[in-house]
């Protein structure tokens, strides 16, 4: 689609929207006009959907530009280390099979296959902290978002998709 059917297309949605939802639709919708153009500040969500897309794209917006390395290095690093250890995961495998195939003795075929476990288990906690180091870039991005209005009802909302209950803490409604 060209850029001129996509505008179009987004000024009918929105006149549909003022059209149906009255006076307080039409600020939202002029919101929205002048956040795509970029006029006016992302909301809190928007910077949340853009940083869960573009790592690190919510400490830019909240311009604190040195967590972005610790982002990406954390993430990289444990990904690498993930790799790593699903390398040598596969390699113990193959060397596990190849003991039973030559009937090897009992103690030698449960050392392999524990390394093998061992292997297995490393992977899959880089793995994990890798994807807390994401999930946990997120958070500090909407944690860090700020906003002149009291209360923002989206940041509990994200609190609770990334992390179940987190949401009712920042409310503390903690029953």
């Amino acid at each position: 689609m060209t850029s001129v059917v996509r505008k179009l297309l987004l000024y009918i949605c929105l006149s549909i929207l003022l059209l149906s939802y009255g006076k307080e639709a039409s600020a939202q919708g002029k919101n929205y006009i002048k956040g795509l153009k970029g006029i006016d500040s992302l909301s809190v969500g928007r910077v949340w959907g853009a940083t869960m897309v573009i790592p690190g794209y919510g400490q830019v917006y909240n311009q604190q530009y040195w967590k972005i390395p610790v982002i990406y290095a954390g993430t990289g690093s444990l990904i690498y280390l993930g790799y790593h250890f699903n390398g040598k995961k596969q390699e113990a495998w193959s060397n596990y099979q190849n003991a039973i195939s030559l009937n090897m003795p009992e103690n030698l075929l449960a050392d392999l296959k524990d390394k093998y476990n061992s292997y297995k288990t490393k992977r899959s906690l880089a793995y994990t902290g890798a994807a807390l180091f994401y999930i946990g870039g997120a958070l500090d991005a909407v944690w860090q978002y700020k906003t002149n209005k009291p209360t923002v009802p989206a940041k509990p909302t994200i609190y609770s998709t990334l992390i179940p209950g987190l949401g009712q803490i920042y409310n503390k409604e903690y029953w």
